[in-house]
């Protein structure tokens, strides 16, 4: 009896999984819009605690991201100003060279 419901669920293009998931076959070809639903879905299905360790690992990789983009920034700032104090000091020996040879003229 339990076959002919799965077989009738099959037919009427309900054929979900034991969690009212659709089966991966089906979501292979899903569009943006699609997968948005889904994971909107599937997150408002989340219980509090399940939620609460999701928002526990985002505030970790939040962090991790930040410390990240400072150690970048100032490796970036110190690029740019090792390279302003090379562009002075070049500019400054053009200088230079130019004298000399406007003096040997």
């Amino acid at each position: 009896c339990e076959d002919s419901k799965v077989d009738s669920q099959e037919k009427q293009g309900n054929n979900k999984g034991e969690e009212g998931l659709d089966p991966p076959s089906r979501k292979r070809n899903m569009g943006f819009e699609g997968l948005a639903k889904t994971v909107a879905s599937r997150w408002k299905a989340l219980g509090s605690s399940d939620r609460e360790k999701y928002h526990s690992l985002a505030e970790v990789e939040w962090d991790r991201y930040r410390s990240e983009m400072e150690q970048y920034n100032r490796n970036a700032d110190n690029g740019r100003r090792e390279r302003k104090e090379a562009d002075a000091r070049e500019r400054a020996e053009d200088e230079i060279r130019q004298r000399k040879a406007g003096e040997s003229v």
